[in-house]
């Protein structure tokens, strides 16, 4: 009997979504793709595995949490909520930063930032690995901006202007996402500033469509989505198959 696997994924990036799809046609799955932003359904929904980017939607999370209770093996494709309990094959986020600041080092860009809207477990492992591997003059503007609202996109683009207006150049911002990394690009460009001479910008993750159809491509760390997805739906089968979860995350 085929197994019937729900896929819960946002963003839905092409190269996790190929990576599942992949090993599904290997094996025959049947698959139901959910967006986990406009989650509302399958409460109902009776199948033998799911692999998710678990976050801390209530809605989504209540409905995962039945799931475990029945017995549903699950596997995240992320860590921002590690107290839930299920397998995860997830990015190796301290090393990306790594790789970001050591990107910039061999351009010789000595002025480092770090930007995020988005609090949490993912952004604090890559802000980690790039501050720890980065020249003293770094800072995280997100960690200088606590109370504010991010929903008021022209209050954030003034601020994020200001704050690139005011650095020292050539500078280096490594964005935790690839929407904010545009939102950079668009901050810099506003400003009148030459991407990369003045301002270089890189994304923690990638989103070819999104990332390389700007004016200027943006430059991404390669996190392997596709390959780590792949390797999801491996572990879920072995899950599915009643071999017991790993004892740790599986970081690629």
């Amino acid at each position: 009997m085929p197994k019937s696997v729900l896929v819960m994924l946002s963003s839905p990036l092409a190269d996790r979504m190929a990576g599942v799809a992949r090993f599904a046609r290997e094996r025959g799955w049947r698959l139901i793709f959910q967006d986990r932003f406009g989650f509302a359904h399958p409460f109902d929904w009776a199948g033998d595995g799911v692999i998710a980017t678990i976050r801390g939607e209530p809605r989504s999370l209540a409905f995962l949490r039945r799931l475990v209770r029945n017995g549903v093996p699950i596997v995240d494709l992320t860590c921002d909520v590690p107290a839930f309990p299920c397998a995860r094959v997830c990015t190796d986020h301290v090393a990306s930063g790594r790789l970001a600041s050591e990107h910039f080092a061999e351009r010789n860009i000595r002025s480092l930032a770090f930007f995020s809207i988005d609090p949490g477990p993912v952004r604090d492992r890559l802000w980690r690995g790039f501050s720890e591997a980065s020249a003293p003059a770094r800072w995280c503007f997100s960690q200088e901006r606590p109370d504010a609202r991010w929903d008021d996109w022209d209050a954030v683009s003034r601020w994020l202007s200001a704050k690139i207006a005011a650095a020292p150049r050539p500078l280096g911002i490594l964005a935790y996402a690839p929407t904010e990394a545009v939102r950079v690009l668009d901050a810099a460009q506003g400003l009148g500033l030459d991407v990369p001479g003045e301002v270089a910008v890189v994304s923690g993750n990638d989103d070819p469509i999104l990332l390389e159809n700007q004016s200027v491509p943006v430059s991404a760390v390669d996190t392997a989505n596709e390959r780590s997805a792949y390797r999801a739906a491996e572990l879920l089968q072995r899950l599915m198959d009643g071999e017991p979860p790993p004892a740790a995350a599986i970081e690629r």
